[in-house]
């Protein structure tokens, strides 16, 4: 199984797509892309990081069926529409925004503000 991240932090999509916890799963990270033109070019985990306009050219041709969203949460159903055109069936969207699956696809919405707030409230509150 392919996948791939997309976005701004992107360095934590690529993590968790190689995390140890993913070994023997058949999974791998096939590519990263980014709207950062900083980052456009450059490589990271032994990939070239593509810029998202590309998204439809290259995932089709890779084949991935999941998908890893960071960043902005303006962007965010942009680039889910374009991964879902690609072909891409499953998405973790760890964005700063809730989006609805479109057809045929799944997707899980994981707002790491939002979790890590909650820790901090109940770090607060047990510290009392």
């Amino acid at each position: 199984m392919l996948g791939c991240g997309v976005g701004e932090a992107n360095t934590f999509a690529a993590a968790f797509l190689i995390h140890d916890v993913l070994v023997g799963k058949d999974l791998r990270l096939a590519a990263i892309f980014d709207s950062d033109p900083e980052k456009v070019g450059t490589k990271l985990c032994g990939l070239l990081i593509e810029d998202v306009s590309r998204i439809t050219k290259v995932v089709p041709k890779l084949g991935a069926k999941i998908g890893v969203v960071t960043g902005r949460a303006n962007a965010t159903s942009n680039v889910i529409g374009l991964l879902e055109r690609s072909g891409v069936r499953a998405i973790l969207n760890l964005a700063p925004a809730t989006v609805l699956p479109g057809k045929n696809q799944i997707v899980v919405n994981a707002d790491l503000a939002k979790e890590i707030d909650k820790l901090c409230c109940r770090l607060s509150t047990s510290q009392t």
